[in-house]
């Protein structure tokens, strides 16, 4: 069988590390076997596929990956192929690490740290226990109340007993082996009254944010169709084009000081004219990736964009500096660099661009769904001064589009952190009434095309397989205000009906 590399080496992990604290630094795929080595502070991660080692090798290398502020050391394992029984389990079952039980007797519930005891004895050692409380037959639920496994947001990890109607546990053992010896064995065993099986591996879990990014790369309209090892393939593949672009030594060669900016997300661009705005700015960076801010300076001709992930930023630097040495505004050759390195995004910041889909784009529109007749009859639409006096109060405006008779809004902020903050306060105001509120489609996604796969001997050396994937060339949209759909100009894909081409949009 041939050994795959698909190992990973996390080192210099901080004392008294847990499993669960390294991989919950781990969103690449599912992992196949962890192993911690807590005495010389290192551990090897096993995906799956190669295809998640590589996603992981290349994103936590350009994020600078770190644990409790201490950077960690990446690198390649011994490849090894997957065991066959493992692999027999995955094609038939979906084998994963986790484990779930359902059917709990209300009456008898579970006992929490005995269950983890008995199943570590028995079959390997666990990572976590989590508990799924829900409650079917209510339309209303607590606040510590999940649904899915996939999708919780509060789930009770330190319970002792589980008795909560309709509730599952959820178990992640360290290896699939132990799930399958779990799952073959007590399903036979007669005395065991609950539902066993596999559950969703949740260092698998795609963003929402990843998954939208995708489908604009491949014109999708439906961004849950795509399969996960798709989503997975390709940021893989964007992933290791800029971790190429910062480790070549033609490029650190050209660019000395490039090496000291692996991870860093903000890009300068200077020589703007006066005539060019803060809207032709970022018409620029259609098709990279989101941005967590951008900061226009028009006395001085110079803008900062800073993007949510390093590898759009590594991106869009290289390729418009080796298609141009510049970035072209407007037909207009700007100069382009690296701005003060970031960081990190804010954790509680990122967090809602993976859980809630937050951008920077905030989308209004009415909905009589939410009204009485009565109510919809007395509703006074918003004007586009109602929409500047609200929201800017929370922050500056890249621009604001307003489509005539569709009561429908799209506020693109200058900073995704204003962008929430409008979120969470707007929809308390009495003005908004009837509105559905959400975040937009960031419009700065459009189109871009990926190329093949080709052999670097330079990526070789710097342990990317072999194998690199070169920038791919964005189609570039201007917007006219008549397009619907795909993300462009920030219309979402929610609407159902597509913008009649004589519907003007007012900017602002």
């Amino acid at each position: 069988m041939t050994a795959l590399n698909r190992t990973i080496y996390v080192g210099n992990l901080p004392p008294d590390t847990t499993a669960e604290q390294v991989l919950n630094l781990v969103h690449s795929g599912v992992v196949e076997s962890f192993k911690l080595f807590p005495d010389k502070n290192f551990a090897f991660i096993s995906f799956l596929s190669e295809i998640s080692a590589i996603h992981f090798f290349a994103t936590a290398k350009l994020n600078h990956l770190s644990l409790n502020n201490v950077r960690l050391k990446i690198n390649w394992g011994k490849p090894s192929p997957i065991p066959l029984q493992v692999s027999l389990a995955v094609t038939k079952d979906k084998a994963t690490r986790n484990v779930y039980f359902g059917n709990i007797p209300k009456s008898k519930g579970i006992n929490i740290p005995e269950l983890r005891q008995t199943l570590e004895s028995r079959f390997g050692p666990i990572e976590n226990i989590r508990v799924v409380k829900r409650n079917i037959a209510s339309s209303t639920h607590a606040p510590n109340d999940t649904f899915s496994h996939s999708s919780s947001e509060d789930l009770v990890t330190d319970i002792v007993s589980c008795n909560y109607e309709n509730s599952v546990v959820f178990i992640h053992f360290y290896n699939i082996n132990s799930a399958i010896r779990t799952v073959q064995e007590l399903s036979m065993d007669p005395d065991n009254p609950y539902k066993i099986f596999y559950g969703k591996d949740r260092c698998a879990k795609i963003s929402r944010y990843q998954r939208e990014f995708v489908a604009s790369y491949l014109c999708s309209p439906d961004p849950d169709a795509i399969d996960d090892s798709v989503v997975i393939s390709m940021l893989s593949q964007r992933a290791l084009a800029a971790l190429e672009i910062n480790t070549s030594t033609a490029h650190i060669s050209a660019h000395p000081s490039a090496v000291d900016n692996t991870g860093n997300r903000t890009i300068y661009i200077g020589g703007l004219p006066p005539s060019i705005t803060i809207e032709d700015v970022c018409d620029t960076i259609k098709g990279y990736g989101s941005l967590e801010r951008v900061k226009f300076i028009p006395d001085k001709g110079i803008a900062f964009l800073t993007f949510i992930e390093p590898i759009a930023a590594a991106e869009y630097y290289m390729v418009n500096f080796t298609s141009h040495s510049g970035v072209l505004v407007q037909n207009v050759l700007a100069d382009i660099g690296w701005g003060k390195h970031s960081g990190a995004m804010p954790e509680e910041l990122y967090r809602l661009v993976v859980e809630r889909g937050a951008v920077r784009n905030i989308y209004l529109r009415y909905s009589s769904d939410a009204l009485t007749l009565e109510e919809q009859e007395q509703i006074v639409a918003p004007t586009l001064v109602d929409i500047r006096d609200s929201f800017s109060r929370f922050g500056s405006f890249e621009k604001i589009l307003h489509f005539k008779n569709k009561y429908c809004f799209f506020i693109h902020f200058t900073s995704l952190q204003s962008a929430v903050e409008a979120m969470e306060k707007i929809r308390t105001e009495g003005l908004y009434k009837g509105f559905k509120i959400s975040y937009g489609k960031d419009g700065i996604i459009n189109k871009q095309h990926f190329h093949p796969p080709q052999y670097s001997q330079n990526a070789s050396m710097n342990g990317l397989n072999g194998y690199f994937y070169p920038p791919s060339h964005s189609y570039y949209a201007n917007p006219d205000g008549s397009r619907y759909g795909g993300g462009e100009d920030g219309l979402s894909t929610t609407m159902t009906s597509p913008i009649p081409d004589d519907e003007k949009i007012s900017y602002m």
